[in-house]
């Protein structure tokens, strides 16, 4: 049994959602930049190579400085050192009026590229990264649990796969993968409980199918659906079943946060293949089963809120159980209108709800499907179909909007309705009746969950706002609904909601801030109370990243609000004791568009004062960190030996895995890491 010690060292996690960095934007903004220098700067810089002259030119800590040391054939922190000593010539040589003229020059250029993390002034955030130790990040592809697409793009990351990788020891699985290989193997299709609602479903009433419209590729959404999953119904529902398409209805959801703006009607043709233009494959997709009228409903993905805001969920609800929405004749009307929505400067998640020829609404005697398989947009609407009011009261309390529904009044009952998902959105909806094609177990080895089971006297607290509970709660503990009883502490600062101007995901650009200010005040109120672990997310980077397109100024305004409220908690941080970990899950603000692309993000170590002399850091192999890393850290400042967890073994795959998919620490309680490495700054 492992204890807390003397040794043991606070450790606070900052997970800044959807801050990565873009290596090719920056080498090009820095090449701009040269172009402008004065006289003087570039005397200074023509002694160096390009690479070591673009790197000068950046931010202190940028991203890209490891791909310009790898051009210029160098070790990293020799790079680094060179190019701070050469900063502090340049610095000297164009005095304080002329180093904030370059600053602001290389801000204009990045305004002109629309790249908001240079665009930004964040000197606290720069200095951070640049003093303190700072590595290269992977946060897609295989390194967020996914399969290896080679040769087609990688997965992209997202924040429920980026904070399962925070708090795994090794990196943790994600469900796309396994729900493709069941449909593989075939165990989809001899799902006997399934394919016995289904044909009861077809034959008394109606089948409801429920999809989020991307993930045809792992570049495309793949973060909510996959479309795979989508034409594996298909396959069960008309060619193993041979069930009639009168008995098929179709709820469509838009997405356009994970995918382009306009993806549901807009192809875009990449290195050959015909991208995106959902709808229209969809449509392709129907007449292939000789059913081109399946489509009953069609909305956008907004108003699949996580927040439970219930006049959010409700817009869902009554379209599916009342028709309550825009009607129309057919297919052909429905695409028409969602084009005049975009025309009208809608995109595709904000396309309020299309009733098409009058589909027969949810009730009993009914089966609905929903196949989109991540969880927090899913299971307020799940607990609504299934009339649970005791769960919304205590989850929408929990968020601070239980005004927001109405006394539930607008609840039918759906008494005789039978409902599947393609996962478990939440562990008690099993009870309450939704049965789940595949069932994913918790991640063994969740270090949260480690702790918490073998550690007397552990605790932590996780702290975020209502947009963003699941990713410090459910994703976090490894997939696990349920806090952990005595040991977790969870504070949800409720979100920014109606009566302030926000009904909507889309309408955050109104309050860029977010609710930073209000985490930071109260995690320096935490602070005081020496937790063991504290971890904290602030979301104002993923959700204004999501909108960057249409409000640029606003992500700008969201960067600088975290570089302020940053630089507050980590100076209380370290006069506390805490060692700090900053990272993200996963890249978005870096990115001008609404999906979150592949883009690595930077996670820095800053050991506090009374602990240098007896904690070091420890570069990872190729200065490239996992997130993975971070659980492993976590165990080595508080001084926890994995040996005395009762932690699984590893799988023989993923220990023998080249891509190094098992987590090492970034500390070390030794001067020397023993891998052949410096260790120390």
């Amino acid at each position: 049994m492992a204890t807390l010690t003397p040794n043991s060292t606070k450790t606070l996690v900052l997970v800044l959602d959807g801050f990565g960095f873009d290596p090719a934007l920056e080498t090009a903004i820095c090449a701009d930049l040269r172009k402008t220098l004065p006289a003087a700067a570039e005397e200074l810089l023509a002694g160096f190579s390009q690479p070591m002259a673009l790197a000068v030119l950046a931010p202190a800590g940028a991203g890209v400085l490891k791909s310009l040391a790898a051009a210029d054939s160098m070790d990293l922190e020799q790079f680094k050192a060179s190019v701070a000593s050469v900063q502090e010539h340049l610095a000297r040589r164009l005095g304080p009026d002329g180093l904030e003229s370059l600053n602001a020059s290389r801000r204009a250029l990045a305004v002109a590229l629309r790249y908001a993390p240079w665009a930004a002034a964040t000197p606290n955030l720069d200095g951070l990264r640049a003093n303190a130790n700072t590595w290269v990040t992977r946060t897609a592809g295989v390194f967020t649990g996914f399969d290896d697409m080679s040769p087609g793009p990688e997965v992209m990351g997202n924040s429920d796969t980026g904070h399962q990788q925070i708090f795994n020891l090794m990196v943790a699985r994600q469900m796309p993968a396994a729900i493709s290989a069941m449909v593989e193997r075939g165990d989809f299709m001899r799902l006997e409980d399934l394919n016995t609602d289904l044909r009861e479903a077809a034959k008394a009433g109606k089948v409801v199918f429920k999809t989020l419209l991307s993930g045809e590729f792992g570049d495309d959404g793949y973060v909510h659906s996959a479309w795979r999953h989508l034409e594996a119904f298909f396959e069960l529902y008309f060619r193993h079943l041979g069930l009639p398409a009168s008995s098929l209805q179709l709820e469509i959801v838009l997405d356009g946060r994970d995918s382009p703006a306009h993806s549901s009607l807009v192809f875009e043709t990449q290195a050959g293949v015909r991208r995106f233009g959902f709808l229209h494959k969809l449509r392709e997709l129907m007449a292939r089963y000789d059913a081109p009228d399946l489509a009953g409903w069609i909305l956008g993905r907004q108003f699949l809120d996580r927040d439970y805001k219930g006049a959010m969920i409700r817009v869902e609800y009554e379209a599916l159980v009342k028709n309550q929405g825009r009607p129309v004749a057919n297919w052909d009307e429905a695409l028409a209108l969602v084009a005049a929505d975009h025309a009208s400067g809608l995109s595709d998640p904000m396309v309020t709800p299309i009733v098409i020829a009058s589909p027969r609404p949810l009730g009993a005697g009914m089966l609905h499907f929903n196949a989109i398989f991540r969880s927090d947009r899913q299971e307020p609407i799940t607990a609504a179909l299934l009339g649970a009011r005791d769960f919304l009261t205590k989850q929408a309390t929990n968020k601070g909007k239980l005004d927001t529904w109405d006394g539930f009044s607008w609840l039918a009952d759906l008494t005789g309705l039978r409902l599947w998902s393609m996962t478990q959105y939440h562990s008690a909806f099993s009870t309450l009746g939704c049965k789940v094609v595949f069932n994913d177990a918790p991640h063994p080895h969740n270090v949260l969950a480690l702790l918490a089971a073998g550690v007397p006297g552990f605790r932590f607290l996780f702290l975020t706002e209502g947009v963003k509970e699941k990713h410090m709660g459910m994703f976090s503990r490894g997939r696990r609904s349920t806090p952990f009883q005595g040991v977790e502490k969870q504070i949800i600062i409720p979100s920014w909601g109606r009566e302030d101007g926000v009904d909507n995901d889309n309408a955050f650009y109104k309050v860029p801030q977010m609710r930073h200010p209000e985490i930071t005040e109260t995690l320096l109120r935490e602070l005081d109370d020496d937790w063991p672990l504290i971890a904290v997310n602030y979301p104002g980077a993923d959700m204004i990243g999501h909108l960057i397109m249409d409000h640029f100024d606003a992500a700008l305004r969201t960067l600088e609000t975290l570089d302020t409220c940053v630089a507050q908690v980590v100076r209380k941080a370290l006069a506390r004791g805490y060692a700090v970990i900053l990272t993200a899950d996963h890249g978005n603000v870096d990115k001008n568009g609404p999906e979150h692309g592949s883009n690595d993000v930077l996670t820095t170590l800053v050991i506090p004062p009374d602990a240098r002399g007896t904690l070091y850091p420890v570069r990872p192999p190729r200065d490239e960190a996992r997130l993975f890393d971070i659980s492993w850290t976590i165990l080595e400042l508080l001084d926890v030996d994995l040996g005395d967890l009762n932690a699984p073994p590893f799988p023989e795959d993923v220990v023998h895995n080249p891509q190094r998919l098992i987590g090492r620490s970034l500390v070390s309680r030794a001067s020397s890491c023993g891998h052949g490495c410096c260790c120390c700054n």
